[in-house]
């Protein structure tokens, strides 16, 4: 069964942010389901490095 209407209207969204906001190249395959995608928190493999208090 298809997305159709309001649904489909939000990943269409996500899509045109994607690639004209962040100019990310979204293969058509890729459903953008969340508003999460393409979020990259910095530092996030290195917890050391991304807080430093009293240094």
């Amino acid at each position: 069964m298809p997305i159709r209407g309001a649904p489909w209207a939000r990943i269409a969204a996500r899509r045109a942010y994607i690639r004209e906001v962040l100019n990310i190249d979204l293969p058509e395959e890729v459903i953008p389901l969340s508003n999460a995608v393409a979020y990259l928190r910095p530092f996030l493999l290195a917890r050391e490095k991304s807080l430093v208090c009293g240094r």
